[in-house]
């Protein structure tokens, strides 16, 4: 066996742009906002509690600017939700699998099947409510995952999980 090592011109290489993304599920957007609102009813509380119990002159401006500063709020973090949401995309080829995501800036994960060692998909509270989960894949050395889906279908998830791990499976029984 002859060793070669040819070049190959960058046009020549395989377009990764060219791959047609699978949107998440629209339950990912709702989750996403039903969170933000969440956390704006949280700090809404917050707020009273100080304005009300501490006797914090926080509402000194007048309760309607308050009102309007929420409402704000939540429209442009929805709006946020809902570009990010449509930002996004994932596809499952037969070598790897590939994430984009990013509203201002863009990022573009490819994650060779060969490469991953761990994968892990997890569920919080409104997940599980909508059947969403989110998917982590970790190639050796991180302690952070290299690539997280948060959003896939649960059912989704668990097949492309149970693909990796059983490709995974397959290569350490052949490589022994």
């Amino acid at each position: 066996m002859s060793f070669s090592n040819e070049q190959v011109t960058t046009e020549e290489l395989p377009q990764y742009e060219e791959v047609t993304l699978e949107q998440l599920p629209k339950e990912c957007m709702i989750v996403g906002m039903i969170t933000w609102l969440i956390i704006l009813l949280i700090s809404l509380t917050i707020i009273t509690i100080l304005n009300f119990v501490q006797n914090m002159p926080l509402f000194k401006g007048g309760v309607l600017y308050w009102i309007l500063a929420y409402v704000t709020a939540l429209v442009l973090g929805c709006l946020f939700i809902r570009i990010s949401y449509l930002r996004k995309g994932y596809a499952v080829r037969e070598h790897d699998i590939t994430y984009k995501s990013g509203i201002i800036w863009h990022k573009r994960i490819v994650l060779p099947f060969n490469r991953i060692q761990h994968v892990e998909t997890h569920q919080g509270v409104l997940q599980r409510k909508f059947e969403l989960a989110k998917l982590q894949l970790f190639t050796a050395g991180g302690q952070r995952a290299d690539m997280t889906i948060d959003g896939l279908g649960f059912a989704v998830s668990e097949s492309i999980k149970s693909s990796i791990l059983n490709r995974l499976e397959n290569e350490h029984v052949d490589g022994y």
